[in-house]
C-alpha cells in the first residue's frame, strides 16, 4: 500500500490536504515460480476500448528473476481465440536477456524497450500505461518515457493477469514468464489519464468512487507475513465488484504472500499529522518579461520532494522548485503550487497575479549641429531614433521613443600654413599653434554661423634615424656614400621651406654562416636546399637574416634504419589465467592497450585478459620505430567448487562455506533453512558463511540450502548463472 492523501484545490484559497488512514500497509509478493493474479472479470468492461489507463507500483531485482533469464510480465492482456497470443504486455527485460528495462509489446510484435528506463534496480517505481486512440503512452514515476503504436482491441474472452504472461496458457501456465517481486496499488481506468492526473494522484490513496475508475485494488489485505491461507480474493474497492483471483500463492511467511509495504514511507496510523504548508513569491510581472516563481513552502515534519506548478494560462511544470514562465498576454492568472513531502503529504495554494502592460510614448526634438542631448542613456549628437526605458507605477517599462533632428550650422573655412615660431591674426587674436579656430554668429534657427581657421604650423624637424646595411653595401648620407658604422648629420629644407635636420646612426651588419647535423629514419624526408631529401649527404640553404643579409646553413644528414620488431606468437589461454608476452628487435618498447598488462614499457609483460584481445607492441631504436601484434584468445571456464559439508568449530580447517573458482565477477549468495527462512546473505565474493544467522546466533547441525546468483566469464563473455543445492553443517 502507498500512503495517500486527498488533494482539493479551490479558487483563491490555500487548502491543506488531509491524510486518509488505512488499517494496513501491505503489498503482495510474487515468488517468480507460479504466482499470478487472474483479472479476467475486467475484460468485459473494456471490450473494444481505445481509451483506458493501467497504473500500479512495483519493486523487483532483475538478478532475482527466474531462469532462463528473459522478460517477466508485470501486466498482460492476452487473446484466447483462436489460440493464445499476446495482446498488450508490460514487461521487465527482453525475450533474450533480463536487462531490467521497462518494455511494451502489442499483438505479439517486437518489444519496445524504453531506453534508460531501468525498473529492475530493487527500487520502488510507479508505472502507468495510457491507451489513447492508436498510441500507448508509458509513464515511469510520473515522467513520460516512451510511446508506441497500438491497435489491439480487448475482447470479452481475453485473459488479463498480473505477474505472468498467459501467452502459453494453451499448453501449461508453468511455461509462462512469472515475475519475482512486489506489486501494489493497481488501478484500472476507462479513460486516458493525463500526465498531470497521474502525477497528482499516484501517491494518493483513492476512495473508490472516482470518475472513470473501473477497478481499484489497494492490496491492504491479510496479515503481513502471517498465515493468510484461504484469502485468495483480491478485493476491488469500487462498487463494480471486479475482484481478482490469487493463483498459486503460498500465503504464509514473507514470500508469495501479503507482506509489509516497502514502496513508500507509509503513515498508517492516525497519530501522524501533516505539517506541510505551501507558499510562493513572484517576481517580474511585466508583459514580455519572464516571470520568476520562488518556492516558500515549509515542512516541520518531513522533506519536500516534489513541486507541481499550474500557471493559470494552460501551462504547467512538474519537479522544478523555482521555475520561470513567460506569459503570452496581459491580464490576471490564478497560479497553483502543489507540494509533496517524502511522507506523501500534499498541500496546495492558489495565488492570483496580474501581468501588467508596458507603455510607449513617441516625441520629436532637435539640436544644432555640434550640440548633444541626453537620450537612450547617453549624449546623442546625430540624427536618429532613440529609446529610453523608464518604469511605470507597476514597475514595468515605460518606453519613450524620440526622433531627433540635427539643424545645420553654416561655416566658411580658410586654410593657412606657417612655420614653427611664426603666428597669424584671426578674430582679433594671434595664433601660433596648429588647430581649428572659430568666430561664430547665429542663424534663424538659433544655430551658429561659423568662420573657421584651419591653421597648420609646420615644424622645423630634427630627425634621428637608425639605419642598418649589410657588410659590403653603402648608404648615401650627407651627400656621400657611407660604408662604415658611425654617426652622420645632414641639414635640408622641407618643401614648406622649414629647416629639417637629419641625424643618422649607421650600423654595418655582418653576414652569417651556420652548420648543423640532422638524423632521419629510413623512409622519412626533410626539406633541405629547396628539395625534400631522404638520402645521406651535405646540403646547403641560403636564407636572409632579419636585416636582409645572407645566412648560409649547411646540414649534414644521416639516415637511420627502421628496426624489425618481432612479438611472441598468438596464444590461446583459459579464462582467469595468464601468459607472458615478449618482443625483440628494439632498445625500448611500448604495449597497447593497457588492459591487464603487468607493465607497458618492458619487453616481456605478463597479461591476464578476461576476453580475447589483440596487443600491439611498438619497438624503437635511435628514435625509429616499428610495430607487431599478438592475439590472446580467451576461452573455456574455470572450475566451480562448492563443498557439500563444513565444520565451523574454529579449528582452522573447513570453518566456512563458500563457492570458489569460476572466474567470478559478482555474486549474490543466500543460505536458507529447511523452512525457507533466510539465514545469511552477501554479495562479497570471498565472504564465507560461518554457520550463524543474520543476528549472530549459531545454527544447529543439519542440512541447509543455498542459492548463488553469479556473473562469471565463460569463453571470454560475462555470463549469468544460478547454482542451487544443499550443504551439511557438522560441529
Amino acid at each position: 500500500m502507498i500512503n495517500k492523501f486527498v488533494l482539493i484545490i479551490c479558487c483563491f484559497l490555500s487548502v491543506q490536504v488531509k491524510a486518509q488512514i488505512s488499517s494496513a500497509c501491505n503489498t503482495l509478493n510474487f515468488d517468480g515460480v507460479d504466482d499470478y493474479i487472474d483479472l479476467n472479470s475486467i475484460a468485459s468492461s473494456l471490450v473494444g476500448s481505445t481509451n483506458y489507463t493501467v497504473e500500479f507500483w512495483m519493486k523487483a531485482d532483475r538478478f532475482n528473476q527466474p531462469s532462463p533469464i528473459t522478460a517477466v510480465s508485470l501486466f498482460a492482456i492476452n487473446s484466447n481465440a483462436p489460440i493464445a497470443s499476446d495482446g498488450i504486455l508490460i514487461t521487465m527485460g527482453s525475450p533474450s536477456s533480463q536487462t531490467g528495462q521497462l518494455g511494451i509489446s502489442d499483438e505479439g510484435g517486437a518489444w519496445d524497450w524504453i531506453g534508460g528506463a531501468n525498473i529492475g534496480d530493487n527500487v520502488c517505481h510507479h508505472i502507468a500505461y495510457v491507451r489513447n486512440g492508436n498510441t500507448g503512452f508509458i509513464y515511469l514515476d510520473g515522467v513520460n518515457v516512451g510511446n508506441h503504436f497500438t491497435n489491439y482491441l480487448i475482447t470479452v474472452n481475453d485473459s488479463i493477469s498480473v505477474g505472468q504472461d498467459w501467452d502459453y496458457l494453451a499448453t501449461s501456465p508453468a511455461t509462462s514468464q512469472f515475475y519475482n517481486g512486489n506489486i501494489d496499488d493497481l488501478r484500472i481506468w476507462t479513460t486516458s489519464r493525463s500526465q498531470v492526473q497521474i502525477v497528482t494522484n499516484m501517491n494518493i490513496e483513492l476512495i473508490g468512487n472516482e470518475l472513470g475508475l473501473l477497478a481499484y485494488y489497494d492490496f491492504n489485505q491479510g496479515v503481513s507475513g502471517g498465515n493468510n491461507g484461504g484469502n485468495n480474493t483480491l478485493i476491488d474497492k469500487t462498487i463494480n465488484g471486479l475482484n481478482g483471483n490469487l493463483i498459486d500463492f503460498g500465503l504464509n511467511g514473507f514470500g508469495s504472500n501479503w507482506i509489509e509495504n516497502s514502496c513508500a514511507n507509509p503513515i498508517c496510523d492516525s497519530s501522524y499529522q501533516c505539517k506541510l504548508t505551501s507558499n510562493f513569491s513572484v517576481d517580474s510581472l511585466c508583459f514580455g518579461d519572464s516571470t520568476s516563481f520562488t518556492d516558500l513552502s515549509i515542512d516541520s515534519n518531513a522533506n519536500i520532494v516534489n513541486w507541481q506548478w499550474y500557471f493559470g494560462d494552460g501551462d504547467s511544470i512538474i519537479g522544478i522548485q523555482n521555475p520561470n514562465h513567460l506569459y503570452g498576454s496581459i491580464g490576471s492568472f490564478n497560479v497553483i503550487l502543489a507540494v509533496t513531502n517524502d511522507s506523501n503529504c500534499i498541500d496546495s495554494i492558489m495565488i492570483p497575479l496580474t501581468i501588467n502592460p508596458v507603455y510607449n510614448l513617441t516625441i520629436t526634438d532637435s539640436i544644432c549641429q555640434g550640440d548633444s542631448i541626453f537620450l537612450g542613456g547617453t549624449f546623442q549628437n546625430s540624427v536618429g531614433i532613440y529609446v529610453d526605458s523608464l518604469q511605470s507605477f507597476f514597475g514595468c517599462d515605460s518606453i519613450i521613443t524620440t526622433t531627433l533632428a540635427v539643424n545645420p550650422i553654416f561655416s566658411s573655412t580658410q586654410n593657412q600654413t606657417i612655420c614653427q615660431g611664426d603666428s597669424v591674426l584671426f578674430g582679433g587674436t594671434f595664433y601660433n599653434s596648429t588647430g581649428i579656430y572659430t568666430d561664430s554668429l547665429q542663424t534663424i534657427l538659433g544655430c551658429d554661423s561659423l568662420e573657421v581657421l584651419d591653421l597648420t604650423v609646420n615644424p622645423s624637424y630634427q630627425i634621428n634615424v637608425n639605419e642598418t646595411i649589410c657588410q659590403g653595401d653603402s648608404l648615401l648620407i650627407g651627400g656621400s656614400y657611407q660604408t662604415v658604422t658611425g654617426f652622420f648629420s645632414d641639414t635640408l629644407q622641407t618643401v614648406l621651406l622649414c629647416d629639417s635636420i637629419i641625424n643618422t646612426t649607421l650600423i654595418v651588419e655582418s653576414n652569417y654562416y651556420d652548420t648543423t647535423t640532422l638524423r632521419l629514419c629510413q623512409g622519412d624526408s626533410i626539406l633541405l636546399g629547396g628539395v625534400f631529401q631522404n638520402s645521406p649527404g651535405i646540403y646547403t640553404d641560403s636564407l636572409q637574416s632579419v636585416y636582409g643579409c645572407d645566412s648560409v646553413v649547411i646540414v649534414t644528414l644521416s639516415i637511420d634504419s627502421i628496426p624489425i620488431i618481432i612479438a611472441s606468437n598468438d596464444t590461446l589461454i583459459q579464462v582467469c589465467s595468464s601468459t607472458q608476452l615478449s618482443a625483440v628487435g628494439g632498445t625500448s618498447y611500448s604495449w597497447l592497450p593497457l588492459t591487464d598488462l603487468s607493465c607497458s614499457n618492458c619487453s616481456s609483460p605478463v597479461v591476464s585478459p578476461l576476453t580475447t584481445i589483440t596487443y600491439i607492441v611498438t619497438g624503437t631504436v635511435n628514435g625509429c620505430s616499428a610495430k607487431d601484434t599478438v592475439v590472446i584468445t580467451v576461452e573455456g571456464e574455470s572450475e566451480i567448487i562448492i563443498p557439500n559439508v563444513f565444520t565451523p568449530n574454529f579449528d582452522g580447517l573447513n570453518d566456512g562455506f563458500n563457492i570458489t573458482g569460476g572466474c567470478i565477477q559478482s555474486i549474490n549468495k543466500k543460505i536458507f533453512n529447511r523452512w525457507g527462512e533466510l539465514l545469511f546473505q552477501s554479495n562479497q565474493i570471498s565472504e564465507v558463511w560461518n554457520g550463524r544467522t543474520i543476528t549472530g546466533d549459531k545454527v544447529p547441525e543439519g542440512t541447509y540450502f543455498y542459492v548463488f546468483d553469479i556473473e562469471m566469464f565463460v569463453d571470454g563473455e560475462l555470463t549469468f548463472k544460478v547454482f542451487k543445492g544443499s550443504v551439511s553443517l557438522l560441529r
